[in-house]
């Protein structure tokens, strides 16, 4: 009643048989060229390690030397010589427009003498008359436009507080008025037990 149906072997069945032999062919080759000692060979051959596994650990020693090519390069050649700075050591000269900036104070009874110096380090090109010599108390002046500042020229002396009388502003060298090219000196006079002022200074090369 059963009648047997004989395949036919056509083209298309003989080309997949052939190309599944070599596939399995192919991954029994690349099976047998692992080294049979590395833990990768014993975990695949026993089915230890999954295909997802292997991808992760190769991806993760990929990472790994990519660090390489991070490498520094040799160090470049040095630049070109910069030019000298300027010396502002006690024998320099204060260059044009360049400002020196301090403080002051004095203090004693009446019958002291309430005088102080300061210092221009480094020091001016020349002396600077009585003209160009201010003390500022309150009002600035163009001269004196505020603390820390002085106009090309000139000394500005800023009182901030009092309790003796102004004398004046000297030439340490000629005790006349003015200002020495080294420094200045400051002169008070105080009226009772406990006298004394106090502020800043400035004073810019011509």
């Amino acid at each position: 009643m059963f009648r047997w149906l004989r395949p036919k072997i056509t083209y298309a069945n003989v080309v997949s048989t052939l190309c599944l032999f070599i596939l399995l062919g192919g991954g029994a080759y690349a099976m047998s060229r692992l080294p049979r000692n590395s833990v990768g060979a014993r975990q695949i051959r026993n089915g230890a390690v999954s295909l997802a596994k292997i991808n992760a650990r190769a991806k993760r020693a990929l990472r790994g030397r990519k660090g390489d090519a991070g490498q520094n390069g040799a160090p470049g050649q040095n630049g070109a010589p910069g030019q000298n700075g300027t010396s502002f050591d006690a024998n320099a000269t204060l260059p044009s427009g360049q400002t020196l900036t301090g403080g002051w104070i004095v203090g004693g009874g009446a019958d002291d003498p309430l005088v102080t110096q300061v210092q221009f380090t480094p020091k001016l090109a020349a002396d600077l008359p009585a003209g160009s010599v201010q003390r500022v108390t309150a009002v600035p002046t163009p001269q004196c436009p505020g603390a820390g500042q002085a106009a090309p020229g000139f000394f500005c002396l800023y009182e901030k507080i009092s309790s003796a009388t102004f004398a004046g502003i000297f030439n340490l060298a000629t005790t006349f008025a003015g200002a020495d090219r080294h420094g200045a000196g400051i002169s008070y006079v105080g009226t009772g037990p406990g006298q004394a002022a106090t502020g800043t200074w400035a004073v810019t090369a011509p």
